[in-house]
């Protein structure tokens, strides 16, 4: 009695194999990217929640008219303790710049904050 596997066994289960990792890549593939997107996200919450920090130590720069905008970099908040040092970008696998743009606009009773990442 023969003990193994054909060869004719053995490329049909490689042939199987390739055929799940071909339908299987594309999902795990998806994944990975609404992880990084979320993971983002996730940073930009964090930079917007040190800039509203910042506006708390720093009420003498707010915009006091409607529509008017300031703009601070993310060094700024990372010198100043509110964000830190060591925010990585998930989709660049790199450091915020600290030329990231934090701009802060009055809109009537309260304020806005987008950050511009370069």
């Amino acid at each position: 009695m023969k003990r193994g596997f054909t060869l004719i066994e053995l490329m049909a289960v490689i042939v199987v194999l390739g055929i799940v990792a071909v339908i299987v890549m594309p999902t795990i593939d998806r994944f990975v990217r609404k992880a990084q997107y979320a993971s983002y996200d996730v940073q930009i919450d964090a930079i917007i929640d040190g800039a509203k920090n910042w506006t708390v130590d720093n009420t003498n720069r707010i915009p006091d008219n409607n529509n008017e905008t300031i703009s601070i970099y993310l060094s700024e908040l990372k010198n100043g303790g509110f964000v830190r040092e060591d925010l990585i970008n998930p989709l660049t696998d790199q450091s915020f710049s600290n030329n990231t743009l934090i701009v802060i606009t009055k809109k009537n009773d309260g304020l806005l904050f987008a950050v511009n990442p370069e």
